[in-house]
């Protein structure tokens, strides 16, 4: 009987010592942090692109002055029809590529693809091609995205540019007002239809834009539009119309009282030009 005390004593005795050694354990380890794991990396580098700045937009071989014309000399571009600004890039198909102009979208970047760029040459100065791996903010595209920016008018003294060519005109004037206030105006008139009839009379077409800017103490205000007939209709009597693209955007109202008169038939997309 005594054996059997004893033995119950000690396995207690036991018991208490792990208890208290456990007790003892955890709150040496109350001020310690929880397990975790810390991994360092350097950060991923950024998509691809090329940025061409400068005078090399327009002196670079084979783009006739044309800044849009040098993304036909980046590497993964293709040119599906010689001489023509079709640009395939990474075999997406010349429809799949965005174009943007200060972060404004642009439908297309030249004129009938015979005529020249949208926006006049002497802007451009900067342009970034993204054959891949763009930022989001830009939009999602099969093909690249090709992003230019323009300049603030000459702030050191008045500029007046014109250039003739066969098949259009194109001028540039740059203002440098009091207050630190620089103006710049742009525009083409394209009148290929002079070539054009050698090989079909009677064919009329013409194509126009303009480029506004106004910049003042890191304010910028811009206005651009073009017209320029499509190639799918024969003959050319549809035109592609850029709808103005503003940095300032006002909003108008219309109230009228009940019961009012049928109001006409709403006009053609060539019936609403106001010229």
């Amino acid at each position: 009987m005594r054996l059997i005390k004893m033995r119950s004593f000690v396995s207690r005795a036991l018991f208490l010592l792990l208890f208290l050694g456990a007790q003892a354990a955890r709150s040496d380890d109350s001020g310690k942090r929880a397990f975790e794991t810390r991994v360092l990396a350097d950060q991923a580098p950024p998509g691809q692109h090329v940025t061409v700045t400068g005078e090399t937009l327009r002196t670079a071989p084979g783009t006739l002055g044309d800044p849009f014309r040098v993304v036909g000399l980046l590497p993964g571009v293709a040119t599906p029809v010689p001489v023509l600004p079709l640009y395939a890039i990474r075999g997406a198909s010349p429809g799949m590529t965005g174009f943007f102009l200060d972060g404004m979208r642009l439908p297309q970047l030249f004129h009938m693809f015979v005529g020249g760029g949208v926006v006049h040459a002497g802007l451009v100065d900067r342009l970034d091609f993204y054959p891949g791996a763009y930022d989001v903010t830009l939009g999602r595209y099969a093909g690249g995205v090709i992003s230019a920016e323009t300049r603030a008018a000459r702030r050191d003294r008045q500029q007046v540019e014109a250039e003739l060519r066969l098949y259009d005109l194109s001028t540039l004037i740059e203002l440098k007002l009091p207050r630190d206030v620089s103006i710049s105006l742009s525009g083409h008139y394209g009148y290929p239809s002079l070539l054009l009839k050698l090989i079909r009379p009677g064919l009329d077409i013409n194509y126009w834009d303009y480029q506004f800017r106004l910049d003042y103490h890191g304010l910028t205000i811009q206005a651009l539009g073009w017209r320029s007939p499509t190639l799918n209709q024969r003959p050319f009597e549809e035109w592609r119309f850029l709808p103005l693209q503003d940095d300032i955007a006002s909003t108008a109202f219309w109230y009228q009282s009940e019961p009012h008169g049928v109001f006409p038939a709403f006009p053609s997309l060539n019936d609403l030009e106001v010229v």
